[in-house]
């Protein structure tokens, strides 16, 4: 299991990531989402050891990164495909990387097709693609046949196919018995394939949960009104969740009872949208005005 526990890290007596907790079960995709500059790069370094925690501990079957007997065949990591080596060849970097891990020549050369690189394999780094050599650093992250597979925005450069292609990968991975974490900006692909969700602003964990208890069954529909303090009102004494969104009110119920509340209270309503089809991207910018909040509350 991955476990993130209170982890956080200052930098120059600036908090980057404060607090963040949050575990990974052997058999699940959990995505780590969250606007650039969250967090999400330096909680996954922080798991990997390259940065170290101020405070709190995260581990990989229960020791940190660096105390795994080999890492490369416990975990497999892809977080920046620009920092392979520009002057190797695609096999040769893939080659390099087994006898660094202990992975027969073999092994290297199945990878290098699982990825659908075989053809090219004696094409230099710099010459290849970013959707070619976002494959390659995906094709690394496999080498060692892991349990845990650590990915940085991995559909970064590909194209439809591919991301079908990572998509189906990450599924069997975690069908498998194993364990994958991801971190992404694309909300769609994530909610496509992800068991669980961590949502990260301003260093801090938004929300986390499994896709179901966070995006919810019921939908969530968006109210412009006359009178949008009135409309707030009516749904606290209605007890319905609700939010501001710029000058409109996002509530969590159906579009028939805003009608009947509005109706019953004398509310004009200018505008009704039904935002189901919508509801991870709600829920992500419900979770991130809500750290927000907090942050404005304590001069962040």
């Amino acid at each position: 299991m991955i476990s993130v526990t209170d982890i956080c890290k200052d930098f120059g007596g600036r908090a980057a990531v404060t607090d963040v907790s949050f575990d990974c079960v052997p058999g699940t995709i959990t995505g780590l989402l969250g606007p650039n500059g969250a967090g999400k790069s330096t909680v996954l370094k922080m798991l990997l050891g390259l940065v170290s925690p101020t405070r709190g501990l995260a581990t990989i079957d229960g020791v940190p990164y660096r105390e795994l007997p080999n890492p490369g065949r416990t975990v497999g990591v892809s977080l920046d495909a620009s920092g392979l080596h520009p002057g190797r060849t695609l096999r040769g970097t893939i080659r390099l990387a087994a006898s660094i891990i202990g992975v027969p020549t073999a092994r290297a050369d199945e990878v290098l097709a699982q990825v659908g690189l075989a053809p090219e394999y004696g094409k230099l780094v710099r010459n290849c693609s970013l959707g070619m050599r976002q494959r390659l650093s995906i094709g690394l992250a496999l080498l060692g046949e892991p349990r845990y597979l650590i990915l940085d925005e991995p559909v970064n450069g590909l194209d439809p196919s591919g991301m079908a292609w990572i998509r189906r990968l990450l599924q069997q991975h975690a069908e498998q018995g194993h364990t994958v974490l991801l971190s992404s900006h694309l909300l769609k692909e994530v909610e496509s394939i992800a068991d669980n969700l961590v949502i990260v602003d301003q260093g801090r964990v938004a929300a986390r949960g499994t896709l179901a208890e966070l995006i919810g069954s019921e939908p969530g529909v968006l109210v412009s009104a006359t009178d949008a303090a009135a409309l707030r009102d009516a749904l606290d004494k209605e007890g319905i969740e609700h939010h501001r969104q710029g000058g409109d009110v996002f509530a969590r119920t159906l579009a028939e009872r805003i009608g009947q509340l509005a109706l019953d209270h004398g509310i004009v309503v200018t505008k009704l949208t039904v935002a189901s089809t919508d509801r991870i991207e709600q829920m992500y910018f419900e979770s991130i005005s809500r750290i927000s909040a907090v942050g404005s509350e304590k001069g962040v």
